[in-house]
């Protein structure tokens, strides 16, 4: 049996993010056959104690899953903002140093997978090419699992951070990517459409990664066409495509007014916007004042309340302007409730128009004809 250690910034339940939620899916099936995982988190002390103390022991055999505090592992570093340009360098500098420490507590480990991005993983994959490593230490395979690197999604996404320190991250994360043993992908069709041109890599160093998935609770009824909501599952950020979703909406809300829907916008915030606050007050403003009252901003919520409130979901949209997997559409999908998505690389590996939900083409005239439709059939 093999030893595999996930460095990650999520982890689910703990934490928000379907990067959590991959992770703690593939954790419990490694677990069931037998593996021994080991989490590096990058989170908060109270987190890291949440996930070992309480989430960790509903794992399948939780007694083969270790943890440890990335921030403890790197504390050793002697390195300060003073020795390096940028912050996002230091914090790459300090994960090479706990990548290290690591190796010198877990010295057995045969795969360490670390994610695409901010490309915290640069230095420590370099450490394997100049030879820095422990040496009574074993030499794990290194892997960068694609989930979207920030280079990516700021070409989906307006954000005011692009100066020096957001285009070091861009390089870090090419370099991560570059310098990894092997690159997984969830999908071929997912690298070949935003990875191939301008990651270029040997053909033999991208393996596919599908995403695993675990049984989610099936909705237990079906609302009224008098009177229904529509869901949207994910995080409030630009290229989820969510303003999108708020535009359609209201547009359908202004050409229909005998539907009585709410719009609910089930999931986390993001600090990022077109405007200097969060994206949630950003959607926030494009809502008539006489429209407020139909859309509803959950938060974060549990899977569990997630579930119970697809009860009442006539169907889910999913307006993402990219994706790698999408792990909330599989999901909704899973629990029973029709979908609208976006005809996107990463979704119609899975899903196909006519089929098994209605894909549209991007413009949000045809989102608002899609979603039409799912009220109008029978």
């Amino acid at each position: 049996m093999s030893t595999i250690c996930f460095v990650t910034f999520e982890i689910h339940p703990t934490t928000a993010g379907g990067c959590g939620v991959l992770l703690h899916h593939a954790a419990c099936h490694l677990l069931e056959q037998g593996h021994t995982v080991i989490f590096a988190l990058d989170m908060p002390p109270k987190q890291v104690k949440r996930f070992r103390d309480v989430d960790r022991l509903k794992l399948p055999n939780p007694h083969n899953c270790r943890v440890h505090s990335w921030s403890e592992l790197a504390s050793g570093c002697r390195l300060t903002q003073e020795h390096v340009a940028l912050p996002t360098q230091l914090r790459a500098a300090r994960y090479s140093h706990a990548y290290k420490e690591l190796l010198k507590v877990e010295p057995d480990v045969d795969l360490i997978e670390f994610i695409d991005y901010c490309g915290v993983g640069y230095y420590a994959f370099a450490d394997r090419v100049y030879g820095r490593e422990p040496e009574h230490a074993n030499k794990p395979v290194l892997t960068v699992r694609l989930h979207n690197p920030l280079e990516l999604i700021d070409s989906f996404s307006p954000t005011d951070q692009m100066g020096s320190d957001r285009y070091m991250l861009y390089a870090l994360e090419r370099g991560t990517i570059n310098l990894a043993d092997t690159v997984l992908t969830p999908t071929e069709s997912y690298h070949r459409a935003y990875f191939e041109r301008d990651y270029p890599l040997p053909p033999d160093a991208v393996v596919v990664s599908q995403s695993p998935k675990l049984p989610f609770p099936s909705v237990t009824r079906r609302p009224d066409k008098s009177r229904f909501r529509i869901a949207y599952v994910g995080r409030m950020w630009h290229f989820k495509g969510v303003d999108q979703l708020v535009h359609a909406a209201v547009a359908l809300m202004l050409k229909r007014p005998e539907l009585d829907f709410t719009v609910d916008l089930i999931g986390p915030d993001s600090p990022e916007s077109p405007y200097h606050h969060s994206f949630t007050e950003y959607l926030k403003t494009l809502i008539p004042s006489s429209l407020n009252s139909r859309f509803v901003f959950t938060g974060n919520v549990t899977h569990e309340q997630i579930a119970d409130r697809l009860n009442d979901a006539l169907f889910a949209v999913f307006p993402n302007l990219f994706e790698s997997f999408c792990y909330a559409l599989h999901e909704v999908y899973d629990a029973g409730v029709p979908i609208v998505a976006n005809d996107l690389p990463g979704i119609r590996d899975f899903f196909h128009d006519e089929k098994n939900c209605l894909l549209y083409d991007g413009t949000t005239e045809q989102l608002i004809e899609r979603m039409e439709r799912m009220i109008d059939q029978d």
